[in-house]
Parts: C-alpha cells; sequence; structure tokens
C-alpha cells in the first residue's frame, strides 16, 4: 500500500510538472 501511495503521489507530482512546463510556454 505505501509503495502504491507513492507512485500516486509521484504521479501528481509529474502532473503538476507537465501542466507548468505547458503554462510556461503560453
Amino acid at each position: 500500500q505505501d509503495t502504491r501511495k507513492k507512485s500516486c503521489r509521484e504521479t501528481k507530482q509529474q502532473t503538476k510538472n507537465i501542466l507548468d512546463d505547458i503554462s510556461t510556454m503560453f
């Protein structure tokens, strides 16, 4: 369960980073 929670958190962080990258392009 711990690893699952961690991976979920990492995925959310990756999504946030991608959104930040997209926002900087515009």
